[in-house]
């Protein structure tokens, strides 16, 4: 591909490079850092933040849902991805 097509914003990428499509830096990544995930194995993969992930606060309340997929309230500084610590 001569360009990126995809935008990626306020996600947690660990491999920076896909053949020649690098998704960092992007609007409000987090690049090349543990996901602070419980587990990131295919077959357990369990997307609950631990406590020193970097996507805890670096959400955006704007367009966030109100609730994560547990039906916990986000905060008003809410954490990446489908889980509020």
């Amino acid at each position: 591909m001569p360009s990126n097509p995809i935008s990626v914003a306020f996600s947690l990428i660990t491999a920076v490079r896909f053949g020649n499509v690098t998704p960092c830096p992007g609007s409000n990544n987090i690049c090349e850092v543990n996901s602070g995930l419980i587990n990131i194995n295919i077959n357990t993969f369990d997307a609950h933040l631990t406590s020193s992930s970097p996507a805890i606060n670096a959400g955006n309340a704007s367009g966030a849902p109100a609730d994560d997929f547990d039906g916990h309230p986000r905060d008003s500084q809410p954490d990446m991805g489908a889980y509020e610590r």
